[in-house]
C-alpha cells in the first residue's frame, strides 16, 4: 500500500493531539464530565483506530491484511482521497460539536458553578432499586429459557450461541429467541447501573454480589467481544465522572489486553463454535502489521466502513431520510392505519455495495453516513446536531449533585448518544435492546431537590461544577 497514507495517520494524530489539548483547558476547572465521554467515545472508535490503520497499512502485505475479506477489500479499495477526506469530515464534525455546544451555553439557563451557589441549588438522581433488581431477574429468566433451548449441554449452548449471533444458518431462529437474546445487551448495561447505584450502600454488599453474577452472566451470554467490552467501558466512565480521574496507567494497562482481544477476539469465539485450538486462532494473522491493522479496523470499524461507504456507494444525497425511515420502522405494522411499504434499509445498500447481498448487515459508517446525508456539508450538520444534545445533558449534569447514581445515569446516556458513531445508522441503535435501557432509564431515575438534612449528608467533591 502507499505510504502516503502516514500522511493520513500524521493528520489523525495531529487532530486527536489538538482535540486532547482543548479537552484538557475545557475541564481543568470541574473535571471530566458528559461531553468528555463523548469525546472520549469518538477518540475510541475513530481517532485512535484511524492512527493505526493509516500508520500499519503501508508496512502490511497487500495479499493478507486483516484476515477480514470485507476489511481487506475496502482497504485495497482505499485511495488516498478518501482516506483525507473520511478525516476532514471527522474534523469538521468535531469543531461543529464545539460550535454547537458553545451556543447551548449561550440559550439555555446558565447551571452557575456549584461550589458558589451551594449544594442546595443541585438537584438528587434517584434510582428506583427495586423495580430495577425486578427486571433484571425477569431479563435473567428470559435470556436462560432462550440458552437452555439452544442445546443439551452447557458446552453445546454457548458454542450454538454464537453461530446464533454470526447469523449460521444451521441454527433454528424464532422470534422469542431472537428478541431474547437481542435484549441481553439491555440487561447488561442495566445491571451496571443498579452495581453502581448498590456500590453507594455498604450494608448491601451481598445484593451487590449476586448482581454482579448476573451481569458477568449477561455478558458472557452476550456472545460477542462488544457484550463483554462495553459493561467495563460503561462502569469506568461513571468513575471517570464521580472521582474526575481517568487513571491512565490502568487504562494503558488494560489497553494490553483489549487489544490482543479486538485482535483475536473473533478468532476465539469461532474457535468455541466450530471447534479449533490455539494454532487455529493464531493462524489468523501472517505478521505484527497485520495484527494491528485487524484490531484497529475492529476498534475503527466506522473508519473503514466510511472508506467503503465514500468509495463503492454511488447514491444520491439522503438528506436525513433515512435516519427517519430508522425511526419509522420501529413502528408496528397496520398501528397508523395502513401497512408500511418502506425503501430498502439503506444499511442493506451498504451491505450489497461492500461486501455483497447476502451478507450480513455492514452499516455506511460514521463518516459514510454523514457523507450521504449532505455530502461536505454532513459533517457540519452533524456535529450541530449532537453538539445541541449533548450541550442539553451537559447542562442537566451540571445542575444534578455528582453521586456515583448520577455519573451512572449520565454514563448510558451519554453512551445511548454516542451509539451513531459505531455505524452512522439509526438501524443499527434504535433497537429493542437500547428501546428497553431508555425506557427504563426514564421510568427508573427521578430527579429530586435535596432536603435541608441531604444538603448536609451530600459535601461537594473538589472536582464539581
Amino acid at each position: 500500500m502507499s505510504s502516503a497514507f502516514l500522511l493520513v495517520a500524521a493528520q489523525f494524530a495531529i487532530g486527536v493531539g489538538i482535540l486532547l489539548y482543548v479537552e484538557v483547558r475545557r475541564t481543568r476547572a470541574h473535571g471530566p464530565d458528559p461531553v468528555s465521554l463523548f469525546i472520549f467515545l469518538l477518540l475510541a472508535q475513530c481517532g485512535l483506530p484511524a492512527i493505526a490503520l493509516f500508520g500499519a497499512l503501508p508496512l502490511a502485505d497487500v495479499t493478507a491484511l486483516t484476515g477480514n475479506s470485507a476489511f481487506d477489500s475496502i482497504l485495497r479499495g482505499t485511495s488516498l482521497a478518501t482516506a483525507q477526506l473520511v478525516f476532514l469530515l471527522a474534523a469538521w464534525f468535531v469543531v461543529s460539536f464545539y460550535v454547537a455546544l458553545s451556543l447551548c451555553r449561550l440559550a439555555l439557563p446558565s447551571p452557575g458553578n456549584s461550589t458558589t451557589r451551594g449544594v442546595d441549588a443541585l438537584s438528587t438522581l434517584r434510582i428506583r432499586l427495586r423495580p430495577l433488581l425486578a427486571l433484571l431477574v425477569i431479563g435473567l429468566g428470559i435470556t436462560m429459557v432462550s440458552f437452555v433451548s439452544l442445546g443439551d449441554s452447557w458446552t453445546n449452548r454457548y458454542a450454538n450461541l454464537i453461530l446464533f449471533r454470526a447469523g449460521f444458518a444451521g441454527i433454528e431462529r424464532n422470534a422469542f429467541n431472537a428478541n431474547a437474546f437481542s435484549l441481553t445487551q439491555a440487561w447488561s448495561w442495566l445491571s451496571v447501573l443498579c452495581l453502581l447505584t448498590l456500590s453507594s450502600s455498604p450494608n448491601r454488599k451481598r445484593l451487590w454480589w449476586l448482581v454482579l453474577a448476573m451481569a458477568i452472566v449477561f455478558a458472557v451470554l452476550g456472545g460477542s467481544r462488544r457484550a463483554l467490552a462495553i459493561p467495563i467501558v460503561l462502569a469506568y466512565c461513571a468513575s471517570v465522572m464521580h472521582t474526575g480521574q481517568w487513571r491512565l496507567r490502568r487504562v494503558a494497562l488494560a489497553a494490553i489486553p483489549a487489544f490482543l482481544w479486538l485482535a483475536y477476539g473473533k478468532a476465539i469465539l469461532a474457535a468455541v463454535a466450530f471447534g479449533g485450538g490455539v494454532d487455529t486462532v493464531a493462524g489468523e494473522f501472517s505478521s505484527v502489521p497485520s495484527v494491528v491493522l485487524r484490531a484497529s479496523a475492529e476498534a475503527g470499524i466506522t473508519v473503514v466502513e466510511s472508506l467503503g461507504t465514500i468509495t463503492s456507494l454511488d447514491l444520491a444525497p439522503r438528506f436525513g431520510v433515512d435516519h427517519a425511515l430508522s425511526l419509522i420502522r420501529r413502528l408496528p405494522d397496520g398501528v397508523i392505519g395502513y401497512e408500511l411499504d418502506l425503501p430498502e434499509r439503506i444499511v442493506r445498500l451498504s451491505t450489497t455495495a461492500l461486501v455483497g447481498p447476502d451478507a450480513l448487515d455492514m452499516p455506511p459508517g460514521f463518516m459514510g453516513q454523514m457523507w450521504l446525508d449532505f455530502r461536505a456539508a454532513g459533517a457540519v450538520i452533524w456535529g450541530l446536531v449532537f453538539g445541541v444534545v449533548m450541550g442539553v445533558v451537559q447542562q442537566r449534569y451540571h445542575t444534578s449533585r455528582r453521586t456515583l447514581s448520577a455519573a451512572a445515569v449520565y454514563s448510558i446516556t451519554t453512551f445511548l448518544i454516542a451509539l451513531p458513531l459505531n455505524s452512522g445508522s439509526l438501524d443499527f441503535n434504535v433497537t429493542v435492546d437500547t428501546i428497553l435501557v431508555m425506557v427504563a432509564v426514564w421510568l427508573l431515575v427521578s430527579r429530586e431537590r435535596p432536603s435541608a438534612v441531604q444538603r448536609e449528608s451530600y459535601p461537594l467533591q473538589p472536582h464539581a461544577a
